[in-house]
């Protein structure tokens, strides 16, 4: 699966520790999505949805999160899916 550089961006904003930094889920997630701009917000957001309906494994997941560069990784896929759940929903929004 082709990954846009603008994901791999988006993915820069988490880093580690960056999730004490937030008052919860919302504020971490609000934070790195207001760092992106319309172009990047335009390409991030059909990517997540795909990513979130293409039925991807546990480890495919984690791969494509991890190999974008992630300094913040997520022990379990299902938590990374409702963090991107999260980001989608916030981009939608918009």
């Amino acid at each position: 699966m082709y990954v846009p550089e603008e994901f791999d961006f988006l993915i820069g904003c988490f880093w580690d520790g960056s999730l004490q930094r937030a008052t919860s889920l919302d504020d971490w997630v609000s934070k790195a999505v207001r760092l992106l701009d319309a172009q990047k917000k335009a390409v991030v957001k059909p990517f997540i949805d795909e990513l979130l309906i293409s039925n991807l494994s546990d480890q495919e997941l984690q791969r494509i999160w991890n190999e974008g560069g992630a300094c913040y990784s997520f022990p379990d896929a299902n938590e990374l899916r409702r963090v991107l759940g999260v980001i989608r929903d916030k981009l939608a929004a918009e």
